[in-house]
């Protein structure tokens, strides 16, 4: 009797541990694959996110790779995380269209700013907003003489209540931001090499071959109107050499 339970105890043993087994490699094959989407994600969409969107990805990252360097090795567990800084409340609307945003600091704002002028307005030009920073008084905008046109015309008037209000940029990044003609580009990184990188792509990819006006804003500093009264600027290194001279 003792040994058929000895029996029976090892064939439950060696199940289990077959079924286990089973199912980790079901379990792998699933992690292979879903990395190689996600990869595929950030490739595509990373550009797309708002600062607060990518913190929060990358914090994700960060996690998994503890995890993945843990291996065999007792996990520490991660150091005492600082606390986030405390939000700051945007809101109003852009003629009839409403807004709130919660965001860390001038970059989160500008992100949220962008993608909502670019989804509710697309190339429409607005005259009238209205803005509050965190519930204070409201701080009525409006051009008399023409229109606000693109994500940069339009949030770059809400950045500079915010900025009067208090709220900073706190990134270590170099954030440069204007138009070009009516384009609107948005570029970050922390030397000039990569800002000019990213310069010249966006030119190519926008097709600005002769340009005459530009207007740029390195960390939400207030705006450079460049014009070329006598000429035109032609090609990336011409147009980008306007927007990032003065940049060291």
């Amino acid at each position: 009797m003792y040994r058929n339970f000895i029996t029976t105890f090892i064939f439950v043993i060696l199940g289990f541990q077959i079924q286990t087994f089973a199912q980790r490699e079901q379990i792998l094959d699933r992690v292979y694959r879903k990395s190689e989407v996600v990869y595929s994600l950030i490739n595509d969409k990373a550009n797309l996110l708002t600062t607060r969107e990518l913190e929060t990805t990358l914090d994700y990252l960060r996690s998994i790779e503890r995890t993945l360097r843990s291996t065999g090795n007792p996990d520490p567990g991660p150091g005492p995380r600082p606390p986030r800084p405390s939000l700051h409340s945007v809101r109003g609307n852009i003629e009839t269209s409403d807004f709130n945003f919660e965001v860390e600091d001038l970059g989160d704002l500008y992100g949220q700013c962008s993608n909502f002028v670019r989804q509710i307005f697309g190339t429409n030009s607005v005259d009238d907003i209205k803005v509050s920073i965190n519930f204070g008084e409201v701080v009525t905008l409006r051009n008399s003489s023409t229109y606000w046109k693109g994500d940069f015309q339009v949030c770059n008037q809400i950045i500079a209540v915010a900025r009067n209000a208090g709220v900073r940029s706190n990134h270590r990044d170099r954030i440069v931001t204007g138009s070009i003609e009516d384009k609107s580009f948005h570029f970050s990184a922390v030397n000039v090499n990569d800002l000019s990188r990213q310069c010249e792509e966006f030119v190519s990819s926008q097709s600005l071959n002769s340009v005459d006006d530009i207007i740029v804003s390195v960390n939400f500093s207030e705006p450079r109107v460049l014009r070329n009264s006598s000429s035109y600027w032609k090609g990336p290194f011409e147009i980008c050499q306007q927007v990032l001279q003065n940049i060291r």
